[in-house]
């Protein structure tokens, strides 16, 4: 294996003169690399930066006619529902789930609500009512109880929430205990189960060279 010798400058055979010509030609240089890095660092992030501007634009004008689609789909199955209802002579109750065929059931649109029930604010002074009854009352006589009552009224750790099937369960004690403080909190309870959410789908379908029937995916991250 070689090695290879850099070779020297003896600065000392150069007058001043010819050293500061030396050094103005390194600055020189130094100052070309540096604008040259410069200018490829300023390439790139106009690159990308276009890249993104341009990708934005296109999203914002798909978010768009997909908002125009929806409601479009939204008013047209309105308007079709209310057909519907009126052909079969049935009172409306709420916009329901339904799917509609075409003539050859080759293709359909399928119609579904999703509603999210849940608690208010008023299950929040319910739990601190029965939590003052229990401590008051319930812990001293009968800790089986307490601890099974406490249980059902703890928020879930993941959702922060109560579980509907949890308090559904202390209905049953509704009469076990004459209370102000329990009577009121149950019907708190009763009172503040609600539908808190709700959502409105459409699905697309088209039957396969299979005969089977496939989603038309509008959602881009299940393309």
């Amino acid at each position: 294996m070689s090695n290879t010798t850099q070779p020297t400058i003896d600065l000392g055979k150069f007058s001043p003169e010819e050293l500061a010509a030396l050094r103005q030609q390194l600055d020189q240089q130094e100052e070309k690399e540096r604008k040259k890095t410069e200018a490829k660092r300023q390439e790139y992030e106009q690159a990308k930066s276009n890249l993104v501007e341009s990708l934005i634009s296109e999203a914002q004008a798909a978010n768009e006619a997909l908002n125009h689609f929806k409601t479009d789909v939204a008013m047209a199955l309105d308007e079709f529902h209310a057909k519907l209802l009126k052909y079969g002579d049935v009172k409306a109750e709420g916009k329901g789930n339904y799917t509609l065929f075409n003539t050859s059931k080759t293709m359909k649109v399928e119609v579904s609500n999703d509603i999210k029930y849940g608690f208010d604010e008023r299950a929040t002074l319910a739990a601190q009512k029965i939590t003052e009854f229990l401590k008051s009352t319930v812990k001293k006589k009968d800790k089986t109880i307490f601890e099974l009552i406490i249980d059902l009224i703890q928020k879930d750790e993941k959702t922060g929430r109560f579980d509907p099937r949890k308090i559904t369960k202390l209905y049953k004690y509704e009469d076990k205990f004459k209370d102000d403080n329990w009577t009121s909190a149950i019907r708190l309870f009763k009172e503040s189960y609600q539908a808190l959410d709700s959502a409105r789908y459409f699905r697309f379908y088209q039957k396969d060279s299979q005969g089977k029937f496939k989603a038309i995916v509008l959602q881009f991250s299940s393309l």
